[in-house]
């Protein structure tokens, strides 16, 4: 093996774009000088500096506090999901005791407000966690998805569905 040939890679053999590389580095260690220079200048300058330090710890105080609610607030939401859903676990695997008529229908026409409009133009009975809802809603989209709404609400053991006449069923 040539030994010329690996002295002048060691050292550097004087091509274009190890000159360019050279020029670089110098100019970006130039720049970075600069701007550290123009910073400390900024920051201790006689006449404002002392104005504009206090002005950064501020800025930066403020950040850190606004950063420290929100990560406040986000565990806190996340601690109440989490305890959210141990709770319905809890009571979907401990064959929780039943809940009382009244309570689920109410519950029951709270849902219906949230799907339809017109939960006036029905009525709704409970005996026993089984849902009797009678009336008139002339849309068969929205009353597929009352009925199924109605039978995801906790308590509910079957629903029974009276339309009326007027609406075509």
């Amino acid at each position: 093996m040539d030994t010329r040939n690996m002295k002048s890679r060691e050292e550097g053999d004087g091509s274009p774009s190890e000159a360019i590389s050279g020029t670089m580095t110098s100019v970006l260690s130039l720049a970075a000088g600069v701007a550290v220079g123009a910073t400390a200048m900024y920051f201790w300058d006689p006449n404002r500096g002392k104005t504009r330090r206090a002005h950064l710890a501020d800025y930066t105080r403020s950040r850190v506090n606004r950063c420290q609610t929100k990560t406040a607030g986000a565990a806190e939401d996340l601690f109440n999901r989490a305890k959210g859903a141990v709770a319905k676990a809890g009571t979907a695997f401990s064959g929780a005791a039943r809940i009382d008529d009244a309570t689920l229908a109410d519950s029951v026409r709270s849902r219906m407000g949230h799907i339809t409009r017109h939960a006036h133009n029905l009525e709704t009975s409970v005996l026993h966690g089984i849902v009797t809802l009678r009336g008139r809603l002339e849309d068969e989209l929205e009353r597929r998805r009352l009925v199924d709404a109605v039978a995801e609400t906790p308590g509910v053991q079957s629903i029974e569905v009276h339309w009326s006449p007027a609406s075509g069923a």
